[in-house]
């Protein structure tokens, strides 16, 4: 039982293998995925990429921090292998981008390095990140095929909807300067809730789940992470006009009464 539904993603890594029969009855957030962390990293690189003697160049930390992901060095390790060499050689500050995109041998990633003709251009923004999505689209396709790849390319489909969604509502309203920053943060916003359903079966194996899904259910073990103060119960603000002393005195839910559902819910999993 995940007490944190943040710690699903480490809980699926840390497994052994001799786990063969996995249920996850939580979907995973797409902030969790590997790809999220990828494209926060690629948002830093182009929203902090300045223009030195002339050129656009890339800051070598943010370089750095994208072919060190691990989806980059699962789906490329070649190309990050390359990039790596090439830092290693000219030990640069400031990386033109004109020198990683021209690199050979990336599959097809160089133009995740490639310059942007207008930084503030909503139509060059769209393009940029379908370039992104249709790259890594490509090398999954390539890859052997299993649950994790189908889950992938479900993200990258989730995430290329969402960048369709936020470049139409950019361009029916007319917004004349999309900043990277202004893009990064509808994107986030569109994707914040959004989640990955996992299968498996609910009769065999381990079941991994919410304190709220193990309820009515009995267990021969049960284990119980982050099982820590104000991660449960989670700490909850309600976000309502009616003060607490009215709730109380007409009978609606307060913060104790949240506490009180999960003492419940705890009682029953013991």
């Amino acid at each position: 039982m995940l007490a944190d539904p943040a710690l699903l993603t480490g809980v699926l890594h840390s497994l052994p293998r001799g786990v063969d029969e996995i249920n996850v009855t939580m979907g995973m957030p797409y902030r969790s995925t590997p790809f999220a962390s990828l494209m926060r990293d690629v948002f830093s690189l182009r929203m902090r990429m300045d223009l030195f003697h002339g050129e656009m160049c890339f800051f070598h930390e943010d370089v750095t921090a994208v072919i060190s992901q691990p989806i980059m060095r699962s789906l490329a390790p070649e190309a990050c292998a390359l990039i790596s060499d090439k830092l290693m050689e000219t030990h640069q500050f400031r990386v033109p981008s004109s020198s990683l995109s021209a690199l050979e041998g990336l599959n097809g990633l160089e133009c995740i390095f490639a310059d942007v003709d207008d930084t503030q251009s909503a139509e060059q923004a769209s393009l940029y990140f379908t370039r992104v999505i249709d790259a890594f689209t490509r090398l999954l396709a390539a890859k052997s095929q299993g649950a994790d790849t189908a889950q992938e390319l479900a993200v990258l489909q989730t995430y290329n909807a969402a960048a369709e969604r936020v470049f139409a509502y950019i361009d029916k309203y007319a917004i004349e300067h999309a900043t990277p920053g202004l893009v990064f943060g509808l994107l986030e916003r569109v994707l914040s809730l959004q989640r990955f359903p996992l299968s498996g079966s609910p009769v065999h194996g381990l079941q991994i789940m919410e304190p709220l899904e193990t309820r009515c259910l009995d267990f021969e073990n049960v284990l119980m992470l982050s099982m820590n103060e104000r991660v449960f119960p989670r700490r909850r603000q309600q976000r309502s006009m009616i003060p607490a002393v009215l709730r109380r005195a007409y009978g609606l839910p307060v913060a104790e009464s949240y506490e009180d559902e999960y003492a419940y819910y705890f009682f029953r999993l013991l």
